[in-house]
Formats: C-alpha cells, structure tokens, sequence
C-alpha cells in the first residue's frame, strides 16, 4: 500500500503520527438466509412468513476493500481510524467474472475485487438511517448548491456573451 502524498495527522490516543492512504473501505450487508416454514402450511402463509436473516455472528461485519490492501492493514486501519477492538480478519478474493450485455451481445466484465469479514470485540449494528430532519437539510443544501452551480453558469454565460459581444462593437 503506498502512502505517498497521504495527509498526516497525530493520533490524540497515542501520539503517534498517522498516514491516511487513499484508500476506500466499503461497508457491506453480510451474506443471509431465507427461513422458510415447514413444508405442510398454506403457500400464501409461507411467502408472507418467509424471513431473511443474516449468516454472521452479531460481532462480524463484512467490507469490500482495495486487493492490495492485506489483513493487517485492514485491522491497523479500523482500529487506528476508528478507535475499535479488531479479532479476527478473513480475506477472500473475487475475480472478475465475465459475461454479455443482453441488449447488445458484447462482452462485459464485472471488476475483482477482495471481501473482508472483520470480527470486532463487540456487537456491530449497522448505522440506523439518517432522521426526516437531516434528509431535509441533505435536500436543502443540494439544492442550495444547484441553484449557486447554476447561478455561476449564467454569469459565466453571459460573461463570455458581453465578452462576444464586446468584441464585434471594436472590430
């Protein structure tokens, strides 16, 4: 893993120096299992009983992570980063499969990519969704931000519009 052109930041727990690399850890839902009832009930009984449920342990948490990235780096990263009691990480490489478009025939290839099952000291839950409040501000700022993106484009617009124009009166 290169650290070069990486910030650098003193850690407040140990003061020690830290590299950030640029890399980008993806935090997935783990694998499940559909739970279906016994095979003597009603079929309408058991589509609307049929239960998802996760194959990991409520201390393990599944991430899709770069392939050069190795289970050390992984575990220094989590637990320098995040302050958190990293187990135990599994590794497990995915190559890229390969397969056709089904409107134009070509060939399309999905990217490898390596998973990391990190098993952590204590039981992980995943964030709970943002509330009302803060989608709404999310909206407002996004919106906020068209309208200035836009607002630049029409000055520059007719910047370059009196510019033009500007021009063709001294020629």
């Amino acid at each position: 893993m290169s650290l070069r052109r990486t910030p650098r930041v003193t850690s407040h727990h140990t003061g020690t120096s830290l590299f950030f690399p640029n890399i980008v850890f993806r935090l997935v839902r783990g694998p499940t299992v559909s739970i279906v009832p016994p095979k003597g009930t009603d079929n309408r009984l058991a589509q609307e009983s049929s239960e998802f449920t996760s194959t990991l342990l409520p201390n393990q948490c599944v991430f899709r992570v770069p392939r050069n990235v190795n289970k050390l780096d992984i575990k220094s990263y989590l637990s320098a980063l995040y302050d958190v009691e990293v187990v135990d990480v599994k590794t497990s490489n995915y190559l890229a499969s390969e397969g056709r478009d089904r409107q134009t025939g070509r060939p399309t290839r999905r990217a490898a990519y390596k998973r990391a099952v990190v098993t952590v000291g204590s039981d992980f839950s995943f964030p709970p969704p943002p509330s009302e409040d803060k989608a709404d501000k999310i909206t407002a700022y996004v919106d906020f931000a068209a309208g200035r993106a836009a607002e630049k484009w029409e000055r520059r617009r007719a910047g370059r519009a009196s510019h033009v124009g500007s021009t063709e009166a001294t020629v």
